[in-house]
This record gives C-alpha cells, sequence and structure tokens, in this order.
C-alpha cells in the first residue's frame, strides 16, 4: 500500500492535533484526540470561502476570497492554539494549486500565521484521499471518487492496495462556471475526461466509494426521501439506481 510520510502526519502516540484543509468551496478545521490510529474528532467546524469562485481571465484568486480564506486560517490557528494542540497540519487543494496566485496566498497564510501551509498536487490528494477511505474501510474494494469544488480525484482500490488514480477538473466550481446544462456538461465534460481512464471499465461491478460533501448531500437527500431513521452519512449505502434516479440524470 502507498505510504504517507510521518512529516505529513500530525499526530504521536497519543495526544490533540489539528488539520486546516484550504479548499476550493470551503476551509475546514477538525481537532482530534487520541491514538493515532484511531483518533477522535473533538471540534469540526468549517466556512465557506469560495476560493475556486470566479477566477478572473489570468486564473488569479479574488482578493475577496483570499481575504476571507486568509482570516478563516488565522482564526483555525488561534482555536488550535488556544486548545494547545501537539500539532498543526495545513493542506490547501485545487484552487490554490492552480491559481496563478496561489504562492501569494499560501505565502500570506505562512507569514500572518505562523504555520506550513502544503499545497497538495492532484495525484497527492488522490493518494491521501483514498488512505482515508482505507482507514476507515480497510476492506475496500472498488473505486473511491473525492469531488471537491475543484476536482475530481478517483483512485482504484484493492485488498488494501491503491492501484490506478487520477485527479481531473470536474470538481462543482468548474461545472456551475462552465454555464452547460447538467446534459451538455456529461457530454462534452464529464463522460470525455472519464472515457480517458480505461482502468475504470474494471471496476463497474465494484463498489463506489464516494467521498466529499456533494456525495454527502446525495445521501441526505436519499435518507429524507426514504424516512431513514439515522442521520449517519458515514457508511451509508445507495444503489446505482437509486443514485442516478435522485441526481434527476
Amino acid at each position: 500500500m502507498t505510504e504517507i510520510s510521518s512529516s505529513a502526519a500530525p499526530f504521536g502516540k497519543v495526544g490533540t492535533a489539528a488539520v486546516i484543509d484550504v479548499g476550493s468551496n470551503s476551509i475546514r478545521l477538525v481537532i482530534y484526540k487520541g491514538p493515532r490510529r484511531a483518533p477522535l474528532p473533538i471540534l469540526d467546524e468549517k466556512v465557506s470561502c469560495g476560493l475556486g469562485r470566479g477566477m478572473d481571465s489570468r486564473g488569479r484568486m479574488s482578493p475577496q476570497s483570499m481575504d476571507l480564506a486568509l482570516r478563516t486560517v488565522s482564526r483555525f490557528v488561534d482555536i488550535a492554539r488556544s486548545m494547545k494542540v501537539s500539532g498543526i497540519k495545513a493542506v490547501a487543494t485545487a484552487a490554490v494549486r492552480n491559481a496563478s496566485n496561489g504562492s501569494d496566498f499560501k505565502e500570506a497564510v505562512e507569514q500572518q500565521c505562523g504555520i506550513s501551509l502544503r499545497v497538495l498536487s492532484g495525484m497527492d490528494e488522490a493518494r491521501l484521499s483514498a488512505l482515508g477511505t482505507l482507514c476507515a474501510i480497510p476492506d475496500a474494494d472498488g473505486v473511491m471518487g473525492d469531488i471537491g469544488g475543484g476536482s475530481l480525484e478517483l483512485v482504484e482500490i484493492c485488498e488494501g492496495e491503491l492501484g490506478n488514480h487520477a485527479t481531473l477538473p470536474l470538481g462543482t466550481i468548474p461545472l456551475l462556471e462552465s454555464g452547460l446544462s447538467p446534459v451538455k456538461a456529461r457530454k462534452k465534460l464529464i463522460v470525455p475526461l472519464l472515457d480517458e481512464l480505461s482502468w475504470l471499465e474494471n471496476a463497474k461491478k465494484k463498489t463506489f466509494y464516494a467521498v466529499g460533501g456533494s456525495w454527502r448531500a446525495l445521501a441526505k437527500k436519499h435518507m429524507e426521501s426514504e424516512d431513514y431513521p439515522l442521520r449517519i452519512v458515514h457508511g451509508y449505502s445507495l444503489s446505482r439506481s437509486k443514485a442516478v434516479e435522485m441526481s434527476g440524470r
């Protein structure tokens, strides 16, 4: 299985640590406590900053979204430090890595907040999302799909091993900002990119492990329609036919 380096893991054997995820749509702070293998989240907060929305013609994030994001990260760092965490790990994804002024934002965060901001490559983001899936579901067998604001990561998982993986510009923001209807977006943007991944053909009858807020919203909608007695999204299963029906395809 692909290894995650120790420098990317904030936890000791037992302790309290914070992770800040600077996404294209929102920024999230999660503080964990307990053993490294099974940490318990004790605080989970997110703010919608829209770093990936409305980039200009030169691919720059807007000053307004950058300012809100910087203030959000700064506040999250203050919260984490007030809780005396043993470490803070901050990562940024599609919006920051793709923006022409992404390095300016990274520098501003590091100077103002006194932390290191790791900008993940698309492949790193895919790998880490898949490792998170395996931590929760060790016997996963299929394909993990993590859709965020700026990108979609797909990773083949088989018997605890990571296989083929890809990152695609199919996040919710670029799809919405394309101005295409769902049918046209599927035909012109989604299908051509997915068709390039020949390895997906072998996974058609396997389980799809859905990661990300858009999938959670779909699951919650289905829970409501079925009057499901619990409101725990993690581990919730949905058949392909039901998912297609719920998406209005």
